[in-house]
């Protein structure tokens, strides 16, 4: 997954970020600058609050020069009341999801519950078109044993990111792709967050890539937060917590029938 230096890669990490955070700011601004103008402009963008904003305050500037070729800065302020996972000790939570204990995890080792039906989704979207890479968000509930140092996700919901700029080796969400998912996002329930994101590899293996790990830092970037890379071609799939993007082998598909 790419984030382009462009005005589209600007607004993308802005929505992206905001709507992971479930924090915004509203205040509108009136502007009649062309779309190149607006790169050395000050972008705020106003969406009214619903239920998974939770009435924070997130504040973007960003400043993208048309005379310097360097990254898009990014400074926020995040309030202290956006999602954090909820306690809930390993065992209760094996117990409520009705899973096996793993006998072998290790302590400070994550645990993720891809819902049945929503891997299936999502391999259905990635294997729709294998000639360019495709994405999207995952959605669900996480959990913290403070006990153990371990992060418990539970993945309920996907959300295709259509209108992104798909290539043979990059996805880029743009500003229609978070005009697109908003509706979806808002509706969510208050105890439900954007737990990270998905997108193909087509016929390139599993891994994550300089231009994923960027946005596994830039975006998705809290310490439960994963991303899921998916071979679509291969049949394979992984998962990659955090902003160093470890390697999480303790996944498993949850039969959605129980709950």
């Amino acid at each position: 997954m790419a984030i382009s230096p462009g005005i589209s890669g600007v607004l993308a990490v802005v929505g992206a970020a905001a709507l992971i955070l479930r924090t915004i700011l509203i205040k509108k601004r009136s502007v009649k600058s062309s779309p190149v103008e607006l790169r050395d402009e000050m972008i705020e963008k106003d969406i009214q609050d619903g239920p998974i904003l939770n009435e924070s305050f997130l504040r973007r500037v960003v400043n993208d020069s048309a005379n310097r070729q360097t990254a898009v800065d990014i400074d926020w302020e995040e309030l202290s009341d956006g999602y954090r996972p909820q306690p809930l000790r390993t065992s209760e939570f094996y117990s409520t999801y009705s899973i096996e204990p793993n006998l072998n995890l290790k302590k400070s080792e994550p645990i993720i519950l891809v819902r049945n039906s929503v891997f299936e989704e999502i391999l259905n979207h990635l294997k729709s078109d294998t000639s360019v890479e495709k994405g999207g968000l995952l959605i669900g509930k996480a959990y913290d044993d403070a006990h153990e140092s371990r992060y418990m996700l539970q993945i309920t919901h996907q959300f295709e990111a259509n209108a992104g700029l798909e290539t043979s080796a990059t996805f880029t969400y743009t500003p229609s792709t978070w005009e697109q998912l908003l509706p979806q996002i808002k509706s969510l329930s208050p105890d439900t967050t954007i737990l990270g994101s998905y997108h193909s590899h087509p016929d390139m293996g599993v891994f994550l890539s300089i231009t994923d790990m960027e946005a596994q830092t830039e975006i998705f970037n809290a310490d439960w937060q994963v991303a899921m890379v998916v071979d679509p071609v291969r049949n394979e799939a992984g998962f990659f917590i955090g902003m160093e993007g470890t390697k999480c082998e303790n996944w498993q598909i949850w039969d959605d029938k129980l709950h």
